[in-house]
Formats: C-alpha cells, sequence, structure tokens
C-alpha cells in the first residue's frame, strides 16, 4: 500500500529518545583497518586533512577533489582543496550547518540559526522555513536529487523527528514521524532513499513525483545503542553511516559488510580525492599547535582514507 505522504503534520505517536550527553573528545587512537572486499584494503592509513577549533559539518565532495563544509559557529562554508590549501568560500550563511551541490553546481544548506533550507550561491535564497505553515524547528542535513529537488531531514522536531521532499515545483512532502533523522542517504540510481531511525536504517522506494512508498528496516546497524549521524553512497551502492564505533559499511542488499575503525568519533562523511577513490570524514575534536588537545566544543578534525571502493561521480553526495 502506498505510504500516504500528508501535508499536514500527524501527531506522533513514537516519542525520539533523547540524545545521549556528548562526551569531550579523548584524542586520536591508534586503529587498524582491516579489510573488506572491494571497499577498503587491510592496513589502509587514516591521515588528518584539516582541523581547526571553528566546526566542521555537512562534508560535500568538490568535482576537483577536494571538500567543502559549514561552519556555523563562524558562519562560514570553508573549502579545502585535494592538495590541502584551505580557503573560505562563502561568509554569511545564515548559521549554515549541512551542505549539499545540486547538479548545477549550486551550493544548498540547510540554516539552523533560523531554521530554513536554500541557497547560499550563486546568490543566497531561502526556498522553504516551514511546511504548510508551521515553523521548521531545525534541519539536519540533505541531499540534492536529479529532478532538481532534494530531501532534508529535522532532527530537532518534537515530539518526533521526520524527513521531507522539496520538490522543483516548490511542493513539499513530508515522509512521516519517527525516524530519528539526522543523516540520510540516496541510492545511485535515486530510486531508493535512505533515512536512520536509532538502530536502524530505514529505506523508502522513491515515486516519479519524488514521494515515497514501501517504507522498511533496510539494515541493522552493529553494536549496542549506535545511531548514525551522517551518510554517504559509492558507485556500487554501499552505504557508509557514520557512528561513535566508526564507519559501518552496508551492502546495497542491507548487509553489514563491517565497520572502518576510526581515530576519533566520525559525525559526517563523503568520497572525493583523486577519482572520488579518498573516503573523508569529520570527527570530534582536534589538536592545537602544541600537540595538546584543544578544549573547544566546536573543534573537529577532517581525516581521509584512501579506499578500494569509489565514490557515486554522478552527485556531490
Amino acid at each position: 500500500m502506498r505510504l500516504q505522504i500528508a501535508f499536514a503534520l500527524a501527531a506522533g505517536l513514537l516519542v525520539s529518545a533523547p540524545a545521549p550527553a556528548a562526551q569531550a573528545p579523548q584524542g586520536p587512537k591508534d586503529v587498524t583497518v582491516t579489510a573488506i572486499p572491494g571497499v577498503v584494503a587491510a592496513d589502509a592509513k587514516w591521515r588528518k586533512f584539516w582541523d581547526g577549533p571553528d566546526n566542521a559539518d555537512g562534508i560535500v565532495g568538490t568535482p576537483d577533489g577536494g571538500v567543502i563544509f559549514a561552519q556555523r559557529e563562524v558562519n562560514r562554508v570553508r573549502k579545502v582543496d585535494a592538495d590541502g590549501k584551505s580557503s573560505i568560500l562563502v561568509e554569511n550563511t545564515h548559521g549554515a550547518g549541512s551542505l549539499g551541490i545540486d547538479y548545477q553546481g549550486r551550493i544548498l544548506a540547510v540554516m539552523r540559526d533560523h531554521p530554513s533550507v536554500g541557497y547560499l550561491t550563486p546568490e543566497f535564497k531561502i526556498l522553504t522555513d516551514n511546511y504548510q505553515g508551521t515553523a521548521l524547528k531545525g534541519a539536519s542535513d540533505l541531499v540534492v536529487e536529479k529532478r532538481g529537488g532534494f530531501y532534508f531531514t529535522e532532527s530537532r522536531r518534537m515530539p518526533t523527528p521526520g524527513a521531507y521532499y522539496l520538490g522543483p515545483d516548490g511542493k513539499m512532502f513530508f515522509f512521516g514521524d519517527g525516524r530519528r533523522a539526522n543523516g540520510l542517504a540516496l541510492s545511485p540510481d535515486e530510486k531508493t532513499l535512505y533515512l536512520p531511525n536509532r538502530e536502524n536504517i530505514e529505506a523508502f522506494d522513491i515515486l516519479p513525483d519524488g514521494t515515497g512508498t514501501n517504507l522498511r528496516i533496510f539494515a541493522k546497524l552493529q553494536g549496542e545503542g549506535v545511531a548514525s549521524d551522517g551518510m554517504a553512497v559509492d558507485a556500487d551502492g554501499r552505504i557508509y553511516a557514520t557512528t561513535r564505533i566508526g564507519v559501518q559499511v552496508i551492502s546495497p542488499k542491507g548487509e553489514n559488510l563491517g565497520v572502518i575503525p576510526t581515530p576519533r568519533g566520525p559525525t559526517s562523511v563523503a568520497f572525493s580525492g583523486p577519482d572520488k577513490k579518498t573516503l573523508f570524514i569529520v570527527t570530534r575534536g582536534a589538536v592545537d599547535a602544541a600537540g595538546a588537545e584543544r578544549t573547544e566544543p566546536t573543534a573537529k578534525t577532517i581525516y581521509a582514507l584512501p579506499m578500494l571502493a569509489q565514490g557515486f561521480k554522478g552527485r556531490a553526495k
């Protein structure tokens, strides 16, 4: 039976569990990467790509092999080229916290100072800050699809978070209450939308109008009490989900293929680099120039890992 995509916020019966209190980073760990066939080679090494005190979120790969990410607290989008050169790409972002790049090269963002979604380039433009007149409470992440619309999540919507589709014609569809709704991903053929819901990843089949049907549990994450914060897909349709125990790799059939351990707790993930065969993660915490752990709660480190798998080239995320 087709999932009915309501045009009014339904009263949710499920209540999201409160997020666990964030723990102070304890510094990077030495980790050993074990082989996942076709995904990553044994003993592949993470390397530090960027770090700083001013946050990093919503990382997205760029066509030149670099990455861009949002720095909400300083109202910027920063770009780091494939060679590690860092520069400010956009300023005055209205608190952008997660990014996307559409098929015309425009940068989209979820704005968190005034919860909304819209374009940052080539000019700033809010696309929506409400759903059917009800103000957004805090958009979290987004992914763009080839028809010109995009999907986004709203983790701070209470009592239950949710997910939305904003079509190129401006019409919005609501994907229902109850999911944890932070990171999200589209399959390479854009026929399946993946959404986290506590320890599970759920899936919707996407219909021609951008709405969804056949809601189901697609995969169960490994580990006790884990949840996914960010997700990416590769060219073969595998899903990469950041969790507190590392990046979990899941096959297009929902099979757990393994966990890539990470030096710090990962939050956001993207493919980029030469031939899009490098996995980038944003992690909590960083060290200063003297090698001491930074005390700023916004400090982040980005690591890069060479991969056997290749990210999907047909879309930035």
